[in-house]
């Protein structure tokens, strides 16, 4: 949803589902800020309209070779919140939980590539469920190459 957000006013129409993976992984010990300026650079040196692993910047490509701490995880959810709800505060029209529900069910599609079985099971809803909020929210899952 942040990366949506950051895209928003850019050349940038699309993000490949493995430039999401890699943002996932970083460790974003700048927070929203770091992320921020990331996709940024990203954007600008992307050589057409959809976001690529190598438009990325090295240090974000990189892979963690520490697992995180629960405690890790669990500041950067506060993170992650917080950003959130100050994005929520500058943009009066953005429904926070459905734009949330709606980015974990497009992002559960891309880890699982597209297995709505697994999907199902890494979000901790029934699959019947997740059908229902893809046709709610008009999700279209597809691979972009790259």
């Amino acid at each position: 949803m942040l990366v949506d957000y950051f895209i928003r006013k850019t050349k940038i129409k699309r993000v490949s589902p493995k430039v999401l993976v890699f943002l996932q992984k970083h460790d974003w010990p700048g927070n929203v800020r770091e992320l921020e300026n990331a996709v940024e650079r990203a954007t600008v040196v992307a050589r057409g309209e959809t976001l690529m692993p190598d438009d990325l910047p090295a240090d974000v490509r990189e892979p963690k070779t520490l697992a995180a701490a629960p405690e890790a995880v669990e500041g950067s959810l506060d993170a992650a919140v917080a950003a959130l709800f100050s994005l929520a505060r500058k943009d009066a029209k953005l429904k926070l939980i459905p734009a949330m529900e709606r980015e974990l069910i497009a992002r559960a599609l891309t880890e699982t590539g597209g297995n709505q079985v697994q999907a199902s099971k890494l979000l901790g809803i029934t699959r019947a469920t997740l059908r229902k909020r893809i046709a709610k929210f008009g999700i279209e899952w597809q691979i972009v190459a790259g």
